[in-house]
């Protein structure tokens, strides 16, 4: 069961939206917000799995309002009658865009895109240069040279692997342990990054893959020693 929250000013946009996700198994409950402000709120100080979201909205915008959340295990859809907002969204790593009129058979396969997404995988095995995850009963292999950064996403892990995003149950200490790799290299406590990968770094911000990731200050003068002879 999930929790679920649909943001639009819209009063009917909201109300064709809440009757679809009733039809759908597993929503525990849906919180509707014609305010933004309120939703940022709410969803600020309770459990909130996934969000459906306008983006056209007074005070604030949809792309505004996910960099307004806190959690970042909070998973967005974006929901908009224009197609031009989709990159940006893409850009914040919303799990999905759809366009208005949205329909039932559209919803069902965003709801099952979530799902999938919460579905961790596991350490299986770690090899010199690659590891093995368990996905359900299946077996995947990555090479540890493509990940392009780790963040924490309270009990699980998202590996960001080239434009594919791996979400794993485990703290970032364990996957420290589990990933062997000599370019990764941990700079604040929800990051670890591969160095191979970062585009730039500006003052104590480390651009990577469309990411820009802080450098913490219990981290800054290992990362910063670390490079130079990278």
């Amino acid at each position: 069961m999930f929790n679920v929250v649909i943001v639009d000013d819209d009063i009917i946009s909201c109300d064709l939206m809440s009757g679809l996700l009733s039809k759908v198994e597993g929503v525990s409950s849906s919180h509707v917000f014609t305010n933004p402000l309120q939703a940022i709120s709410y969803i600020n100080e309770n459990k909130v799995d996934l969000v459906f979201l306008d983006v056209e909205m007074p005070n604030v915008n949809g792309l505004e309002f996910i960099l307004l959340i806190k959690n970042p295990a909070i998973s967005f859809v974006l929901v908009s009658a224009k197609s031009e907002y989709a990159f940006k969204g893409f850009e914040l790593n919303i799990l999905d865009y759809m366009q208005k009129p949205v329909h039932f058979a559209r919803l069902l396969a965003s709801i099952e895109k979530f799902k999938k997404q919460r579905t961790p995988s596991q350490f299986v095995e770690e090899k010199n240069d690659f590891i093995f995850l368990k996905n359900e009963n299946i077996l995947e292999k990555y090479n540890k040279n493509d990940i392009c950064f780790i963040k924490a996403l309270g009990d699980y892990v998202a590996i960001h692997i080239g434009d594919k995003k791996v979400i794993i149950l485990s703290t970032m200490s364990e996957v420290e342990k589990n990933i062997n790799n000599k370019d990764l290299i941990r700079v604040h406590r929800s990051f670890i990054v591969n160095v191979s990968k970062i585009d730039k770094i500006e003052g104590e911000t480390i651009s990577c893959s469309n990411e820009f990731i802080p450098i913490g200050i219990r981290y800054k003068e290992r990362f910063f020693n670390f490079i130079k002879y990278f």
